[in-house]
């Protein structure tokens, strides 16, 4: 069986990630479109953890453009190089 790269139980997560895109009514924190991710606000990489207070509800797009950003360096991308459609990152 794989390793989960969370340090909670791959069911906890699970749960975690259920109640987060709940607790967002599926709409992601970013742009706005729908949510099927959840999102480290500080990410894991720069000490974030698994608590509810630093998971939000992404899209794929953004989820994937924000990577290990923090969500303020992510929010002056966007502006920088305009806003991100929901969908419209292409997957290259």
């Amino acid at each position: 069986m794989a390793k989960s790269s969370h340090p909670i139980t791959s069911r906890a997560w699970q749960t975690r990630r259920a109640q987060v895109l709940a607790r967002a009514r599926y709409i992601c924190r970013y742009c706005k479109g729908k949510a099927d991710q959840v999102d480290h606000l500080i990410p894991r990489a720069l000490g974030g953890s698994d608590d509810y207070s630093n998971l939000a509800a992404a899209c794929r797009d953004c989820n994937r453009l924000k990577s290990s950003n923090m969500p303020d360096v992510f929010e002056a991308m966007r502006r920088g190089g305009g806003s991100i459609t929901p969908g419209a990152v292409s997957s290259k």
